[in-house]
């Protein structure tokens, strides 16, 4: 999202629900950990919720690169 409060073009954003009954939480963003101060976007999170896969231009390129972030546990953060 560009929405205000992000480090740079765009960032990475995340909301968490209890249940699919439930409503979503506001809108967090991942941070310095996971976010740049140009372009991240395009978020793939898989199955166990463990690894968490993004496209981003902070090599400044024309190009988007596949960036790869992971965490032990669900609880953990990125």
């Amino acid at each position: 999202s560009d929405r205000p409060g992000g480090a740079g073009e765009t960032g990475l954003w995340m909301c968490e629900r209890k249940s699919v009954s439930d409503g979503w939480s506001r809108a967090t963003n991942l941070g310095d950990n996971v976010n740049s101060n140009r372009a991240d976007l395009d978020p793939f999170l898989t199955p166990d919720g463990l690894t968490l896969l993004f496209a981003s231009r902070r090599r400044l390129r024309r190009w988007h690169d596949i960036w790869m972030c992971t965490r032990r546990s669900i609880g953990d953060p990125w």
